[in-house]
């Protein structure tokens, strides 16, 4: 994959501000556009006037300079890395940290276990688009080493993660209600949650076939709590159990919603 091109930002340097020129912007101009935006110069240029882009440039820096935090480390070249916190992103840490301070969501008992919720983030984390991550690198290794557009790309991934997360949650909980519904006027109303919602599943799709590793996988158990909740529904037929050489199958009946009521 080819990477993204992106131009250098013009170099700024505090001992050669120009003040006189760059007074017309000061009031409308600041760290970030008028949406919250942390923009690198690639960014910045299009927005704005052309003629003036960079005098703008040089106020925008010139702010971001002032508010910049070091944190000791330079590159191969000796040049320190740094970050700023605009408002934006003090907006987005207060929800990061609202969040992780509390409980993400549960449902139905034990679904949405500390386990799950840290599976489902990484996987959210991980498949997130890679020209994202590059752009926020490059941005950082163009403009001086700021960090700032690396930890603001952090941040939204994060938020969009979570979001995601919940989104799956109240997906669950609407799918196991379903299966409540179902179940609730039964004589199969003790059965667990987890053996609720492979009924769901295999309400869903007749002939579906359940092994006791993807039970195990998908509901972080072990293999023997997995094969006894199994042989739980095999005992009120509500699953079938046949052999595949030496693994144990449990497939679902065509008429598994009549065997509920």
């Amino acid at each position: 994959m080819a990477k993204p091109r992106v131009e250098s930002a013009p170099k700024f340097d505090m001992a050669t501000f120009d003040f006189a020129k760059a007074l017309p912007f000061m009031q409308q101009y600041h760290e970030t556009d008028d949406k919250g935006r942390y923009l690198h110069w690639h960014q910045l240029k299009w927005r704005v006037p052309q003629k003036h882009a960079k005098e703008i440039w040089a106020v925008v820096k010139f702010k971001r300079t002032i508010a910049a935090k070091y944190i000791g480390i330079t590159d191969e070249k000796d040049h320190p890395f740094s970050y700023i916190i605009p408002h934006s992103m003090e907006a987005k840490l207060h929800q990061v940290i609202k969040i992780a301070g509390g409980n993400v969501g549960t449902v139905a008992g034990n679904i949405a276990s500390d386990t799950i919720q840290q599976k489902f983030l990484v996987s959210s984390l991980m498949m997130e688009e890679v020209k994202g991550y590059g752009l926020s690198y490059m941005y950082t290794e163009r403009d001086q080493n700021d960090l700032t557009y690396f930890i603001d790309f952090q941040l939204d991934i994060i938020l969009a993660a979570f979001d995601e997360l919940q989104q799956y949650l109240r997906m669950k909980t609407d799918e196991f209600y379903q299966v409540v519904e179902l179940l609730e006027n039964s004589k199969f109303h003790m059965l667990n949650f987890v053996q609720k919602d492979i009924l769901k599943k295999a309400t869903k799709e007749p002939g579906r076939i359940f092994t006791v590793k993807e039970i195990a996988n998908s509901y972080v158990i072990s293999d023997n709590t997995a094969r006894s909740y199994l042989n739980v529904l095999v005992k009120h037929k509500l699953l079938l159990q046949t052999k595949d050489r030496r693994t144990t199958l449990y497939l679902s009946p065509s008429d598994l919603r009549a065997r509920l009521v």
